[in-house]
């Protein structure tokens, strides 16, 4: 049993209906029906009878879903002690960053974190989103910031951001770009992208198979400063989220057009592991991050709530 369960529970409970809990909660069905269905397994009882109308509560639910309900008040309680007394907290703490985000989040989170915590120390690992989940999983790294994570139910998430993808090349090279582009017309551009460890160019694999798309691939780099160097030496375009154009395109040197037909977008998760306990300075620095604008630091958008489910 753990906190995300519970919450869940009473939600389907108050609402009266999974699919009413599924958009409140923003979670895929699912996801949804399989957390509930551990939970009744690790209470080995049955808490929901499926009506007309939606599910109603058994009388082992009704009689479970009080003291579900105070467990939930008692941890809101506790969080807000936690930030009422967040200065005293001592410890260490280390917290997984993808490079790109290491890049523009790691000086104003630890900014914050040495405002409001003297007494504690930070540590920032900063690797690539399969090797921080299974960080988070060992206990190497509390929490992390991660895109487009392909696994949700083995983590707690939380969606911050979210981007669409963009072809952008170097303005003035010859072959300027449209405001949009359908995914297959990326056959006609030489690129240059990261390996297929890297989130986006997973989710270009996954479109060039299900499109049949032959993609030009001149150069494999893994880094966005490698990526945006080998641009201006004229070589090639690259694929990038949204935020990172429009950072880039500050000074006007880059140009770049929407794909279309991608079927996916750029998500930066908040994430900490499903089977360790959380710590208070855990829970602080989680929300520490939530407080920074990470959307504005990105140049991305604030996730939207009906997309927060997709990877």
């Amino acid at each position: 049993m753990d906190f995300s369960q519970l919450k869940h529970f009473v939600c389907i409970a108050q609402l009266g209906g999974f699919s009413k809990a599924e958009r409140a909660l923003d979670i895929s069905q699912p996801s949804l029906s399989r957390q509930m269905r551990l939970l009744e397994e690790d209470l080995n009882t049955k808490l929901f009878l499926r009506t007309g109308r939606g599910v109603a509560l058994t009388p082992t639910g009704e009689a479970f879903l009080p003291h579900a309900q105070a467990i939930l008040e008692a941890i809101a309680n506790g969080r807000e002690a936690l930030r009422s007394a967040s200065s005293d907290l001592t410890g260490r703490i280390s917290v997984g960053l993808v490079p790109r985000l290491a890049r523009v989040l790691t000086a104003p989170l630890v900014t914050a974190f040495r405002a409001r915590f003297p007494n504690a120390t930070i540590s920032i690992i900063e690797n690539k989103t399969p090797n921080l989940v299974t960080a988070l999983n060992l206990g190497h790294v509390e929490v992390a910031v991660l895109f487009n994570l392909e696994e949700l139910d083995e983590l707690l998430v939380e969606p911050l951001t979210e981007e669409h993808y963009v072809l952008i090349g170097l303005r003035g090279s010859g072959q300027e770009l449209p405001s949009a582009i359908p995914f297959e017309e990326l056959a006609h551009y030489p690129l240059i992208l990261p390996s297929l460890s890297n989130s986006i160019r997973a989710n270009l694999e996954l479109t060039r198979r299900r499109t049949n798309t032959p993609l030009n691939v001149v150069v494999e780099a893994d880094t966005m400063l490698a990526v945006f160097d080998l641009i201006r030496l004229g070589i090639g375009y690259s694929v990038v989220g949204h935020g990172e154009a429009k950072l880039a395109q500050s000074g006007n040197e880059f140009t770049s057009a929407r794909i279309s037909g991608m079927g996916s977008r750029n998500i930066t998760y908040l994430a900490r592991s499903r089977r360790l306990p959380s710590t208070y300075l855990g829970e602080a620095v989680a929300a520490l991050i939530r407080e920074l604008n990470l959307a504005a630091l990105l140049g991305a958008d604030p996730v939207q709530p009906d997309n927060a489910s997709h990877g």
